[in-house]
């Protein structure tokens, strides 16, 4: 499959495939910052325009405010097609669930996992947001490091 076509970007990587949304590993042209891009999937309804977009100011919002551990910092978004391209900052982390698939994790490491992931819902849950839809997909690993890439809403 080719990687969709985003101007001032070159896609290397799909990452991510869902009924929703399409996600690559790229490099943003203007300063050759590599990026990960979510892609709206094809012909989206006004109320999932309106949820991507929400998601990007919900992200930029906890930003603004110095909220950044574990939430990936939210570079732009882009208008793709007839949706949105939602432009993310890549900290070279891979999803849990691919993490795990690799290298199961005993039970301390399961246990560091599951306190830095209820750090970054409580972080959430102090900004009045319900992360609605967690999973191995959406939730990143880098060495025991883990970050919340999924929705916010």
């Amino acid at each position: 499959m080719t990687p969709p076509n985003l101007a001032g970007y070159t896609l290397t990587e799909k990452c991510y495939q869902s009924h929703r949304s399409l996600v690559y590993r790229g490099i943003r042209a203007a300063d050759q910052q590599r990026v990960v891009v979510k892609f709206m999937q094809e012909d989206p309804s006004f109320e999932s325009l309106a949820h991507f977009r929400n998601q990007y100011y919900i992200s930029r919002q906890l930003g603004q405010a110095g909220v950044e551990v574990g939430i990936v910092t939210v570079l732009a978004l882009e208008r793709y097609q007839h949706g949105y391209a939602l432009v993310m900052q890549d900290s070279g982390a891979v999803a849990l669930s691919d993490y795990t698939s690799a290298h199961p994790l005993d039970l301390t490491q399961f246990f560091e996992v599951a306190i830095a992931l209820s750090g970054i819902l409580h972080v959430l849950h102090q900004q009045h947001i319900i992360h609605k839809d967690i999973n191995g997909h959406r939730v990143c690993s880098r060495r025991g490091d883990t970050t919340n890439q999924g929705n916010q809403s």
